[in-house]
């Protein structure tokens, strides 16, 4: 499966459409505006059903940008591997690759603006009025406003004050609250914006047309970061529970977990998959799951706390510098190990595991929604 995967930009872009090439399929590219790179778009390919328009499958990759990684090589062997069992007569496929385009290119889970796409969709602005007092009480804490110089005095103050935190306010402030987004603080972590992405208007116009035009949509969205070393988590969207049919999904997943409010994972605000509920007119008929690639243990504390410490880390380079080009370097390769490690490992694990739920949930959709 190796073979799948690369951390370069264009390499990844190119063994995308390679991998996906057939005679039916729709290519596009939509651009992302952008003040620092003009070439950004999305990429989204588009296969439509043969015949009548019973099943649309969705998979999605860079909602956080560098995510995409991973994310692109679980699409192409989505495809490359199951080509000739997949269903082309009543099902369409859409593949939406590098979502964040300028995170994709650049590698952040942010955008240009700062802003974490993955809590910046709905379908009502009223989502930037949202206030997040943990995360504002915790925000001057553990943020660092200034170029990154002493990484070791860094970890000093960061420790020190996680400690203070915790104290103060309680572990579900740091592990709950704090990811789950905020709308105050442009310079902070987990930002959400004060207004919507030019993202969210561009894939609505896509997506929302072809979900209205299918009885049944199953959608995935992939992420890496979450979870234990190794792991593909599947997870519900944060409103799931009160919004779907449950009895579907369960029918569809038999034999999986997945995971929802007593994970331990942390509940986001301007959720990706909570707007396609919101968007998606037979919401009886819909399935939205996120499948986390675990890396670094985020559920444990030291993860959890090394997880943390390094997006705070990367967003203070970007938002403030460095004085020393040597620790800029050093942590910024840490911090893509923790979206995507490149070692053949942890991606045969990861490959199995898609392999393995892809072989069980797909025959199921297609046997359950008709």
């Amino acid at each position: 499966m190796r073979k799948y995967f690369t951390i370069k930009y264009d390499e990844c872009k190119s063994n995308f459409f390679k991998n996906l090439n057939t005679e039916q399929s729709r290519k596009s590219f939509l651009p992302i505006p952008s003040n620092k790179d003009s070439s950004l778009g999305i990429d989204f390919l588009y296969i439509p059903a043969k015949s009548v328009r019973t099943r649309f499958i969705v998979l999605c990759s860079g909602l956080h940008g560098i995510e995409t990684y991973a994310g692109s090589a679980l699409q192409q062997i989505f495809w490359r591997e199951f080509e000739n069992e997949l269903d082309r007569e009543n099902t369409g496929y859409l593949f939406i690759h590098g979502i964040n385009a300028y995170g994709f290119k650049y590698y952040r889970r942010f955008t240009e603006n700062n802003i974490d796409l993955n809590r910046n969709f709905d379908i009502n602005s009223d989502l930037f009025l949202l206030k997040n007092i943990p995360y504002k009480n915790l925000h001057f804490l553990i943020n660092s406003f200034r170029p990154l110089k002493n990484p070791f005095l860094e970890d000093i103050r960061f420790y020190f004050n996680i400690m203070r935190s915790i104290v103060t306010y309680g572990v579900p402030s740091l592990n709950q609250y704090l990811p789950q987004g905020q709308y105050e603080f442009p310079e902070g972590i987990f930002y959400g914006g004060r207004f919507f992405e030019p993202h969210v208007k561009i894939i609505e116009d896509i997506l929302k047309p072809l979900i209205d035009s299918y009885k049944y949509t199953f959608v995935f969205d992939i992420h890496t970061g979450v979870g234990k070393p190794g792991k593909m988590h599947i997870i519900e969207a944060p409103s799931a529970s009160k919004s779907l049919n449950t009895e579907l999904v369960k029918s569809v997943f038999d034999g999986h977990h997945i995971e929802g409010e007593d994970s331990g994972i942390h509940k986001e605000t301007g959720s990706f998959l909570d707007w396609i509920i919101k968007i998606a007119g037979n919401k009886n008929n819909l399935i939205p799951v996120l499948l986390d690639c675990g890396t670094i243990g985020s559920l444990s504390l030291t993860g959890a706390l090394k997880s943390l410490k390094l997006v705070i880390r990367e967003n203070q380079i970007y938002n403030n510098g460095s004085g020393n080009e040597y620790f800029r370097k050093e942590l910024l390769k840490q911090y893509c190990s923790m979206f995507y490690p490149d070692n053949e490992i942890w991606q045969n694990k990861i490959s199995s595991q898609f392999i393995s739920l892809i072989k069980s949930v797909i025959p199921n959709f297609n046997e359950k929604c008709r």
